[in-house]
C-alpha cells in the first residue's frame, strides 16, 4: 500500500545563475526590472534567492547598505564591506518565487550599478565558509578561496568605467553585462565546484584601472 504521507527527494547542493540586470543612473537606489529567480522548489528542500548587488562609486568608499526581492526584505550574507566598487549578496529564502523585482540602496552615490540572481538549493548554512575581496588598479586582479567537498564558490566583479570585456581564470563565467554602453563598462560573475583552495583571477581589457573582485563558497 502506497503511503499517505507526501514524500520529498532532498536535492543536492546547488548554485544556479539566473539573470542579470543593469543601471546607468547616478544614484543611491536603484530599482531593477523584473528578472527570473529560478524554478520552484519542492519542499523538503531550502531554496535561496540570492540577489547579488555591484556597484562602481568612483569616488567615496561605502557599502550596498538594503535590498528587496520580488518586494521582500532580503538578508545581507556577504560583502565587500565599504569600498568605492562595493559589493554584496542578499538571500532570501522562498521555495516557490520565480520572477520579480529586485531593489537595492546604497551608502554612496553609484555611477551605475547591477543585479545579478543566482538560486542556492541546500546549503548548511546562508553564511559562507569563506568569504574574500581584492582590489588593484591594474588589469587583473586575484583572490583565494576556500571551497568545501561537495561545495559551491561564486566570484563577482565590478571594476570603474572603460573596464572592456571580462575574464577569469579557475573558475567559470556565468554571466557579463556591459552596464553602461557608452563607456564599455562591464561587470560579471563566475562559479566554481571543485573543491580545495583555488586563486581566481578576474582580467580585464583596460590596464590601470580599479578592479574589484569579491568572492565566497558555501557547503
Amino acid at each position: 500500500m502506497a503511503s499517505s504521507s507526501m514524500e520529498y527527494a532532498s536535492l543536492p547542493l546547488s548554485l544556479d545563475y539566473q539573470s542579470v540586470i543593469g543601471d546607468t543612473a547616478n544614484a543611491t537606489s536603484y530599482t531593477f526590472g523584473s528578472q527570473s529567480f529560478g524554478s520552484v522548489i519542492a519542499g523538503g528542500n531550502t531554496r535561496y534567492i540570492l540577489a547579488c548587488i555591484l556597484g562602481a562609486a568612483n569616488a567615496a568608499a561605502g557599502e550596498v547598505s538594503t535590498c528587496t526581492i520580488g518586494g521582500n526584505s532580503a538578508t545581507r550574507i556577504a560583502t565587500t564591506g565599504s569600498v568605492g566598487r562595493p559589493i554584496a549578496i542578499f538571500a532570501l529564502n522562498n521555495n516557490a518565487l520565480t520572477s520579480g523585482v529586485v531593489a537595492a540602496t546604497f551608502e554612496q552615490t553609484q555611477v551605475h550599478a547591477a543585479s545579478a540572481v543566482f538560486q542556492l538549493v541546500n546549503p548548511a548554512s546562508t553564511t559562507p565558509t569563506d568569504s574574500r575581496t581584492a582590489s588593484v588598479s591594474a588589469t587583473s586582479v586575484n583572490t583565494t578561496l576556500t571551497i568545501p567537498s561537495g561545495g559551491v564558490g561564486i566570484a563577482l566583479s565590478s571594476p570603474n568605467v572603460d573596464s572592456g570585456t571580462l575574464s577569469w581564470t579557475n573558475a567559470t563565467e556565468a554571466f557579463e553585462l556591459n552596464v553602461d554602453g557608452g563607456s564599455n563598462t562591464y561587470v560579471g560573475g563566475a562559479k566554481r565546484t571543485t573543491a580545495g583552495l583555488v586563486t581566481i583571477t578576474v582580467t580585464q581589457v583596460q590596464s590601470g584601472n580599479v578592479i574589484q573582485i569579491f568572492v565566497a563558497a558555501w557547503s
